[in-house]
C-alpha cells in the first residue's frame, strides 16, 4: 500500500546510514570500546529494531490506516537499522584487517563469504518466505540476534585509544584525491554503478513479477525473482575468484 516515493524513502535510509556511520565508528571503535563489543551491541540493537519493524508492519492495514504516518515511524526504525548495518559492515572489515595476516591473500576468502551470504538470503526469502510481508523483517531480526552472540567469539580487537581527526571523518583527505585523474575516473564509475544498483535493488523484483518471470521447479522449490536475482552474486563470486 505504499506510494513509490515512500518506498524510495525507506531505501534511502541505507545511504544516509553510510554517511552517519563513519562518525560513530571513529568514536566507538577507535576511542572507547573493543571492535567485537561494538559489533555485538550494535547487532543486538538491530535485532530489536527489526522485530519492532515487523510488529509495526503486522499492525498496518492499508488502505484504512494512514500510510504517511506509518511510513514516518518505519523510516525512523529502518534508519537506525541502516546506521547499525553500516557500522557492522565497516567493523567487519576493520576486525579482518587488524587480525588477518597481511599480504598472503587471506582477506578475499573472508570477503567472499559476504557475497555467499547475500545468495543464501535471496534463497531464503524467495523459497521460504513471502517477500512482500513482515516475514523478512523477523528473519533479519533473528539473524542479527545470532550475529550478536557470534560477535563475542571474534578475536579481541581493543580500541586504538585515539580517534581519527574530524577532517578525516568528514572526508577532507578524499577531496584532495580528486586532483588525481585515476581517482576521478574511479569515483565517476563508482557513482554510476551505485546509481544503477539502486534501480536494480528496488525495482527489478516487481519488474520481473510483472513479466511473469517465476519458475516452479517442483521439489527444488519456487524460483521467485528474489532467487533469480542471485545470479548477479554468482557472477560476483566468479569475478572475485578470478581476480589476483
Amino acid at each position: 500500500g505504499f506510494q513509490p516515493t515512500q518506498v524510495g524513502s525507506i531505501y534511502a535510509t541505507f545511504a544516509i546510514g553510510a554517511i552517519v556511520a563513519p562518525v560513530l565508528v571513529g568514536l566507538l571503535a577507535d576511542r572507547w570500546f573493543a571492535v567485537e563489543q561494538v559489533i555485538c551491541a550494535t547487532h543486538a540493537l538491530m535485532a530489536l529494531l527489526m522485530i519492532a519493524a515487523g510488529i509495526l508492519c503486522d499492525q498496518f492495514h492499508p488502505p484504512h490506516d494512514d500510510s504517511a504516518s506509518f511510513v514516518r515511524t518505519l523510516f525512523a526504525l529502518m534508519l537506525a537499522y541502516a546506521i547499525g548495518t553500516q557500522i557492522t559492515l565497516t567493523l567487519s572489515t576493520v576486525i579482518s584487517f587488524r587480525n588477518l595476516p597481511a599480504g598472503n591473500g587471506v582477506f578475499w576468502y573472508v570477503r567472499l563469504t559476504g557475497t555467499l551470504g547475500w545468495i543464501v538470503a535471496g534463497f531464503v526469502v524467495g523459497w521460504c518466505l513471502n517477500p512482500v510481508s513482515p516475514e523478512p523483517l523477523y528473519v533479519a531480526g533473528a539473524t542479527s540476534g545470532v550475529l550478536a552472540i557470534f560477535a563475542l567469539a571474534l578475536p579481541h580487537t581493543p580500541p586504538k585509544g585515539y580517534g581519527r581527526p574530524v577532517k578525516e571523518v568528514i572526508g577532507v583527505p578524499a577531496i584532495r584525491m580528486f586532483g588525481d585523474r585515476s581517482f576521478v575516473i574511479f569515483a565517476a564509475v563508482l557513482f554510476v554503478c551505485n546509481g544503477m544498483n539502486q534501480f536494480y535493488s528496488l525495482f527489478v523484483p516487481p519488474f520481473l513479477k510483472e513479466l511473469g518471470v517465476e519458475w516452479d521447479l517442483g521439489r527444488w522449490g519456487r524460483w521467485a525473482p528474489e532467487v533469480i536475482m542471485t545470479l548477479a552474486q554468482w557472477c560476483e563470486i566468479g569475478c572475485m575468484a578470478a581476480s589476483p
